[in-house]
């Protein structure tokens, strides 16, 4: 990429957001879920057990969650306790997918069906898994097959399990790589750049590095689920 000539001196705020944008484009687009809250969205829906989110990709029921505490097999091993969120995934897909992971903050991002959900309350835990709900606790989703998911938190063994969960919920849009045009499946979201480039802050900005313009893509959340913790279950 080449710079501006030195003598073309009035040119200049216009190239530099140019070139930030291209920048912050060939490095790619964070995804973020909750967080720049100035961006605005139409406020999600506010549901609870029972209540089914169309993701478009996916249709997730929300049957509940549950606290477990795992007794130790013998004097060597040690006691567990987990949070268990409990929902019924339908692939609305053509393909197999996978249950994948949650977020577990604003910035990781999950996998598969479980980047579309991020646990607001309790705070602080990032210890998870999410499995179907079987004996061999498989990670596939069949096209049109309801599958009882649990997405499995570790607590404290001593700490006192919460009351209730709030989980935000994304949905999925299909999008198309801007270099070789295939479709792929992405989050809902808002495209920005911060700092803006047609500002003063993003025309001061640095073109590498810490503070450059960055591409972010500001997952909307279409739904909050609050559940209530049923106490407590033994396996």
């Amino acid at each position: 990429m080449t710079e501006p000539d030195g003598g073309t001196t009035p040119k200049r705020p216009v190239a530099v957001p140019v070139v930030a944008l291209l920048a912050a484009t060939a490095l790619g687009i964070t995804a973020l879920f909750g967080g720049l809250a100035e961006v605005p969205t139409d406020p999600p829906a506010k549901l609870a057990e029972g209540a089914k989110v169309d993701q478009v990709r996916f249709e997730t029921e929300f049957l509940g969650a549950r606290s477990v505490l795992q007794k130790a097999p013998n004097e060597f091993a040690e006691d567990h306790r987990y949070l268990d969120v409990l929902v019924k995934v339908t692939n609305k897909t053509d393909s197999t997918e996978y249950v994948g992971k949650p977020w577990v903050s604003e910035s990781t991002r999950g996998s598969g069906w479980g980047e579309s959900v991020r646990l607001m309350e309790p705070q602080g835990l990032t210890d998870v898994m999410a499995y179907v709900d079987n004996p061999e606790r498989t990670s596939q989703l069949f096209p049109d097959v309801p599958a009882t998911v649990v997405v499995r938190y570790e607590l404290d063994v001593a700490a006192q399990p919460p009351a209730q969960v709030a989980l935000k919920v994304a949905a999925f849009e299909e999008a198309e790589d801007e270099f070789d045009g295939h479709a792929y499946w992405d989050l809902a979201g808002e495209q920005v750049t911060k700092p803006d480039p047609l500002t003063v802050e993003g025309l001061t900005a640095p073109l590498t590095g810490d503070g450059r313009p960055q591409m972010y893509n500001m997952v909307s959340s279409v739904a909050t689920v609050t559940l209530k913790v049923k106490q407590e279950v033994q396996q």
